[in-house]
């Protein structure tokens, strides 16, 4: 039997392996205390071999797991850029100059490289932030956060916008992702703080939403130094 220790360990590995770019979903099969094996659920026209690796170098970064490539399975599914669908509210605010909206994160991973670009809405225009640097699950989080700064910083011109940290914390059955940023403006510096529900496979997601949340709750003072 396995015990509640072992299962939410073997949660926290789906949950790394399913932050893998061009994945999106995995499930650890046990024999006893050792991995089985692993079944993929990933995208199409992503490469098993790149992805199996990609799979070894997460798992032996962030839980010193090694795996032999040969007991991981693949299933094929959809494509590898997550989009949100935005509601007709949600989109009327954003075409009337209001609320930034997050639009979609690109997550591309060659080796140990990573590039990140992310797109946001706001009055019918999209601004995009480009990030670049190694790949690991620590540094794809800063490299999600800072190319989301980098499109705010677009969107607001005059305002400089930086990462202060950003941290992974569990409320009850839940992943919260919590970020704290820094916004300079006219001289005058702001300390920001936002937070997001991390959804199984949609860390990058709850990364963008999380700045967005801490930049939301100022915005009627940021919007007010912005130019007509």
């Amino acid at each position: 039997m396995v015990s509640s220790a072992q299962n939410q360990l073997v949660n926290k590995v789906e949950s790394t392996i399913a932050d893998v770019e061009g994945i999106e979903a995995a499930r650890i099969v046990l024999d006893g205390q050792a991995i089985k094996e692993i079944n993929i659920l990933s995208h199409h026209g992503e490469s098993a071999d790149k992805l199996a690796k990609d799979i070894e170098n997460t798992l032996l970064l962030n839980h010193g797991i090694a795996i032999d490539r040969n007991n991981i399975k693949f299933n094929r599914g959809s494509s590898h850029v997550v989009h949100t669908r935005i509601s007709p509210i949600r989109e009327k605010i954003a075409n009337n100059g209001s609320r930034l909206i997050f639009r979609s994160v690109k997550v591309e991973t060659s080796g140990m490289d990573c590039r990140v670009s992310i797109a946001l809405l706001r009055d019918d225009k999209e601004f995009e932030g480009v990030a670049h640097g190694p790949y690991s699950g620590s540094s794809k989080q800063k490299l999600i956060a800072q190319a989301t700064l980098k499109a705010l910083g677009d969107c607001y011109s005059g305002s400089v916008f930086s990462l202060e940290g950003i941290e992974t914390a569990s409320v009850g059955s839940k992943d919260i992702i919590c970020t704290c940023i820094s916004l300079t403006q006219k001289g005058t510096d702001m300390i920001l703080t936002g937070s997001a529900i991390k959804s199984a496979g949609q860390e990058s997601e709850a990364i963008v939403k999380s700045i967005l949340s801490a930049l939301n709750r100022k915005f009627h003072i940021i919007s007010r130094t912005q130019p007509n």
